[in-house]
């Protein structure tokens, strides 16, 4: 062969071999790896969206609803807590890899006049029970906001669980839609190291006294004592 065109053959070869070795973020980042998550299958027979699960189940006082319309879909969930001593929310699980880092994301809506305070999406894995949790709070009502969680796996993670939910307190009102997981996703950054422990000064001689202040002069106070406005 000639010496040209084998040089040109490895040439392409080690190309094509450099540009099947980069990774593409469309590779990397799965499908949607939830069912029925834009809570468009209807429900079960005890009223909880298909493949979702009750976590508390609702009452007179607590309730979750599918609901028209959602973000860009027919159907939607409302999550809706008037009881300030109890919880109320759904959940759903998915199989998981321990070392992959997953995104789980949702948009949400709280209605005018609402809040969303009080409401969570949680995102654990099992069996290590890890786990990371945002509030469904948004800065503005009346519009769909999305929020998202990202946490890496530990090592023998078998599933992962979404809770969305109310905790016990205030009474948030929420509507849900678009729930995601996603595998794949940049890791977190790691949190700032600790702070310091703080050191208290130390002194071994004592400060000017200033014995020569004079408090009182002619019957008359030569000082204020002045009181913080907090007290």
């Amino acid at each position: 062969m000639d010496l040209n065109l084998r040089v040109a053959l490895i040439a392409c070869l080690m190309t094509a071999l450099v540009l099947g070795a980069q990774p593409t973020a469309s590779a990397q980042i799965s499908e949607n790896l939830l069912t029925n998550p834009s809570f468009e299958e209807g429900t079960a027979d005890n009223g909880a969206p298909t493949g979702w699960e009750y976590y508390m189940g609702p009452d007179e006082t607590r309730k979750v609803e599918v609901v028209e319309p959602g973000f860009e879909s027919d159907h939607a969930v409302l999550i809706q807590d008037d009881n300030a001593a109890a919880e109320i929310g759904i959940s759903i699980d998915t199989p998981a890899d321990g070392g992959l880092t997953y995104e789980a994301a949702i948009m949400v809506y709280v209605p005018e006049g609402a809040t969303g305070s009080g409401a969570y999406i949680q995102f654990r894995f099992s069996p290590s029970g890890e786990f990371v949790q945002r509030s469904l709070s948004t800065p503005a009502t009346g519009k769909w906001t999305r929020i998202a969680v990202v946490k890496t796996a530990p090592e023998g993670t078998e599933s992962t669980r979404i809770y969305l939910y109310c905790h016990a307190g205030p009474t948030p009102k929420v509507i849900v839609d678009e729930v995601s997981i996603v595998s794949g996703v940049e890791p977190p950054p790691p949190p700032p190291p600790p702070a310091p422990e703080a050191i208290p000064p130390q002194y071994d001689t004592l400060k000017d006294l200033h014995l020569d202040t004079v408090l009182v002069g002619d019957g008359q106070p030569e000082i204020a004592i002045v009181k913080p406005a907090d007290g």
